[in-house]
């Protein structure tokens, strides 16, 4: 996988928020647009880090928000899962959400890792679920371009395998 992001603020919290999870046996779910813009391999905007973990992971949210908060992080007031720092913002829930939101589908979950990292993706055809999803519910009108242009350049990939 080639770095895109080689000097994105993000894309270096990304990093050292994984490398922290990994220490605590935790691999999380990366998803949202730095998910995709792994998963495609090319330079999209990425406003923020969005993470899952698993079912095995739950008990585990817990030492998340501390490893957040004891780097610097803060609990947003308004959005008990986002976390923002000076440069950064974290999302992080649970998949079982996300399989709600998408009906229970089976998630299939891509391994990767980047420097010895590891987490998991979702599959191209997950990521553009959410985004409909997202975009016929719960983001009409803040991201409605952006997530309209997300969903055709994940049509275009898919279409390209």
């Amino acid at each position: 996988m080639k770095n895109i992001f080689q000097e994105s603020k993000i894309y270096l919290n990304f990093l050292n928020i994984l490398k922290i999870l990994n220490q605590i046996q935790v691999t999380p779910i990366v998803y949202g647009s730095l998910g995709l813009a792994l998963q495609i391999n090319e330079e999209i905007q990425v406003n923020d880090i969005d993470l899952l973990l698993t079912r095995e992971d739950d008990n585990k949210f817990q030492k998340l928000i501390s490893v957040l908060i004891n780097n610097s992080f803060k609990i947003d007031p308004d959005h008990c899962r986002e976390f923002s720092s000076a440069d950064c913002i974290v999302s992080a829930i649970a998949l079982k959400e996300i399989e709600e939101l998408i009906k229970n589908r089976k998630i299939e979950l891509i391994p990767a890792e980047i420097n010895g990292l590891k987490f998991y993706n979702l599959t191209l055809p997950i990521h553009k679920q959410i985004y409909e999803i997202g975009l016929n519910k719960l983001r009409k009108v803040k991201k409605e371009r952006s997530d309209t242009d997300k969903i055709n350049l994940i049509a275009k990939h898919i279409a390209q395998k």
